[in-house]
């Protein structure tokens, strides 16, 4: 099949990309490379020489409406992957208006695209977080804290309705947080490996009462290969990914898990997030599918930390 990616250089969708390379899919891969996106993702994605399958880059900023002659060089496609939107809680608080604005732009765009060149599939990459930290096991119910889980709810909505009304063949697929390589460094656990290498403090968030958040963390090789699954399927569904074997932890177990694998001490303090963080969720969780994993946490944290340590240029041994 031809699958186009948004998102394509970013954390999740190189993975996404990567995998659908490995099942000899041909993958056309998009963004914008201006907010999260890196060149270097895709590069590392398609770096296996055997490769029967082909990979191409259209740069493209996913909240502009794409003109009929963009939609005419992309020639056939058979599905739509969309991994892109920006997916930092912190900067969704600092500039909300414009975070929102983005994400909600980007859908219409990449949803009036879908229509255009009539795609049997449509994937969209979700996440547990439109569910607030209320219903931590995901009952169905939207209750998002931060505009980035806002903006998520609506995407979300925004698919649906394109489904009822126009026809667009969607599915959701919502994770846990993920985890493993080539990561931003502003996520938690590349923060983590730079501070314990470094001897820095390491700040942690907490809440009101001083507990840490705790978090369902699921590693991104097994998430991607659990969305490339449903590229083959064209019935519509939400599937809640919840995979065997990733890892529930609160936020200072997870660092003091990082420093282990390091064989380094970690120093840390803890901050009150409801201050730094307005809208703090200290708990995320997802309960449905239950699709076994390829890799198993402790692996898969073990090589995330080494190859995010190796990346940062640091000393890991």
């Amino acid at each position: 099949m031809r699958v186009l990616v948004t998102g394509a250089a970013g954390f999740v969708g190189s993975h996404v990309v990567e995998q659908l390379l490995r099942d000899e899919h041909d993958v056309i891969g998009m963004g914008s490379l201006q907010h999260n996106g890196e060149s270097w993702r895709i590069l590392d994605a398609v770096k296996d020489e055997n490769a029967t399958s082909t990979f191409s880059w259209v740069r493209h900023d996913l909240a502009a409406p794409f003109t009929g002659t963009q939609v005419n060089r992309l020639g056939h496609v058979d599905v739509i992957v969309n991994v892109a939107s920006l997916a930092s809680v912190d900067a969704s608080i600092k500039s909300p208006i414009d975070f929102v604005q983005n994400n909600v732009d980007l859908m219409l765009s990449t949803l009036d695209l879908a229509q255009q060149l009539a795609v049997t599939q449509f994937i969209q990459v979700s996440t547990d977080e439109v569910y607030g930290t209320n219903v931590p096991y995901a009952d169905g119910h939207y209750t998002p804290s931060s505009p980035y889980a806002a903006s998520k709810a609506a995407q979300e909505s925004i698919c649906n309705a394109w489904r009822e009304t126009f026809g667009v063949p969607v599915s959701i697929v919502r994770s846990a947080n993920m985890f493993g390589e080539r990561q931003s460094e502003l996520a938690f656990i590349p923060r983590i490996v730079r501070a314990v290498i470094n001897d820095n403090i390491l700040p942690i968030h907490v809440d009101h009462e001083g507990k840490p958040g705790t978090r369902n963390y699921s590693y991104v090789g097994n998430v991607a290969r659990y969305i490339t699954q449903r590229v083959t399927r064209d019935n519509y569904a939400i599937y809640n990914t919840t995979l065997r074997g990733q890892m529930t932890l609160d936020n200072f177990s997870l660092a003091l898990n990082v420093a282990a694998i390091l064989d380094r001490e970690l120093k840390y303090e803890f901050i009150d997030a409801t201050v730094v963080r307005p809208g703090y969720d200290r708990t995320y969780a997802l309960h449905g599918v239950d699709w076994y994993t390829e890799i198993s946490a402790g692996e898969a944290l073990r090589r995330t930390v080494i190859d995010t340590a190796r990346r940062m240029g640091l000393d890991a041994e």
